[in-house]
């Protein structure tokens, strides 16, 4: 067998070092989401969570629905009855954003976080790329404790 060149392995070990520690990882941020959006619905109970966003033909560009279970789980969400193209954020307790996804009207599959989550934010679909918000940023609000 040919042995490589000591020059070709200095070179891939360079590259990978170069490569690894210069690669920009998106820095996470705080997220005011009460100055963010106009109007904010809560949905802490069983009934309000369950009726969501179902039967409504609009909402404002910047509305959300905050929802609120009580305590950390695997949630998932669905938009039956629901005709608003959304995009929902599945939240953790700390507040830090484990996924956003977009949805789609009137969809009887199930979207569901991919860790355990207190929270999800639906809001206008797009609304979280407008804004810039990404997975692992912090929401900031007075509901997210």
């Amino acid at each position: 067998m040919k042995k490589q060149s000591p020059y070709l392995e200095n070179w891939l070990l360079s590259f990978a070092i170069l490569f690894f520690f210069n690669t920009e990882v998106a820095a996470s941020r705080e997220v005011n989401i009460e100055k963010l959006l106009s109007n904010m619905e809560i949905a802490d109970n069983y009934s309000k969570r369950k009726k969501g966003l179902m039967y409504r033909d609009n909402i404002d560009k910047d509305f959300g629905m905050l929802f609120i279970w009580d305590k950390e789980e695997i949630q998932c969400m669905w938009m039956k009855n629901t005709s608003i193209p959304l995009s929902i954020a599945f939240i953790k307790e700390e507040g830090i954003i484990s996924d956003i996804y977009n949805l789609y009207p009137f969809s009887t599959l199930s979207v569901c976080s991919t860790d355990k989550v207190k929270y999800a934010l639906e809001v206008n679909r797009g609304w979280f790329k407008e804004n810039e918000i990404t997975r692992g940023d912090t929401v900031i609000s007075s509901q997210i404790k």
